[in-house]
């Protein structure tokens, strides 16, 4: 594992309190998808939390949702590694010679082998270590919902307003049946977190990458008008892209810790490996405490 910091903040740099980061069941998912979120982007945003820059704000709703999501949506990005690559094998079937159908195979079952190790060891490993961090109260905070949470989403959605339980032209409010519990319950359990601990964060951010949950529908780019008054009581952020958060907090780029290389494929060959004696798998040398170190 690669630990690189460009320099040491100076002392006009350090704050006595984190930023506070509330993040979405949606971009935890993301954080370990393949091709979605940089890999730069990725170290940074560790970089600033093992550091103490942010702290996450996990509402107890979103904790449930990536415990729920996170070991299926893992085994689905596991078996998109490989589908393309096995897709190609029946192209065999039109070569003549034995010894080209042999080789092709087995230039096929190379491949995949590559895609399972690179997906396992780069993005799976972001998956076991957001886990272990969203677990470690130094580094997140779980705020549960209480009864002036429940208050607050039962009267909205009682008067169905948006943007979980309507649309966003009150006259057609007696004519949907859009009920989005969960977000609300999300929002207005950090909501009322933050409510109730100010001092402890130099800012707030809340940070989703779902453009339907929390905006007016077609303007992904600010809260809903019907949020946004509450957001404004407490100092809230709104961000709909996690790179620009990380530019707000730490513009000069000191926290910038390099946890998984950009190309690490060379980490990736068979003299890296062994086999399991339990699962008759394989596992990768050079991996402890589910970190890929990296010279």
């Amino acid at each position: 594992m690669l630990m690189q910091m460009k320099d040491s903040p100076d002392s006009s740099y350090l704050l006595d309190r984190p930023y506070g980061v509330v993040l979405d069941t949606n971009l935890l998912i993301y954080l370990f998808q393949p091709d979605v979120i940089p890999t730069t982007v990725y170290n940074k945003f560790i970089s600033c939390l093992l550091m103490g820059r942010i702290k996450l704000i996990v509402p107890e709703q979103v904790k449930y949702e990536w415990e729920k999501h996170k070991t299926n949506k893992d085994a689905e990005y596991h078996r998109n590694a490989v589908k393309e690559i096995e897709r190609h094998r029946i192209l065999s079937n039109y070569m003549e010679g034995e010894k080209e159908k042999v080789s092709f195979n087995a230039q096929i079952d190379l491949l995949v082998k590559m895609a399972a190790r690179n997906y396992r060891y780069n993005f799976g490993i972001r998956a076991r270590n957001l886990s272990e961090h969203i677990e470690d109260p130094h580094l997140t905070t779980i705020p549960k919902r209480n009864h002036d949470v429940d208050s607050i989403v039962v009267e909205m959605s009682l008067n169905k307003r948006a943007p979980f339980f309507g649309p966003d032209d009150e006259n057609l409010k007696d004519k949907t049946n859009k009920n989005e519990m969960a977000d609300a319950v999300i929002f207005f359990t950090a909501y009322d977190f933050i409510k109730n601990h100010k001092g402890t964060f130099e800012k707030v951010y809340f940070i989703t990458v779902n453009k339907n949950d929390f905006c007016k529908k077609g303007d992904d780019s600010r809260l809903h008008p019907n949020l946004q008054p509450y957001a404004d009581e407490i100092g809230m952020v709104y961000y709909n892209n996690l790179e620009r958060l990380l530019k707000e907090v730490d513009p000069k780029e000191h926290y910038n810790l390099e946890f998984y290389a950009q190309n690490s494929s060379i980490y990736l060959s068979d003299k890296y490996f062994e086999k399991c004696p339990k699962c008759e798998g394989e596992v990768h040398k050079m991996v402890i405490a589910g970190i890929l170190l990296q010279n």
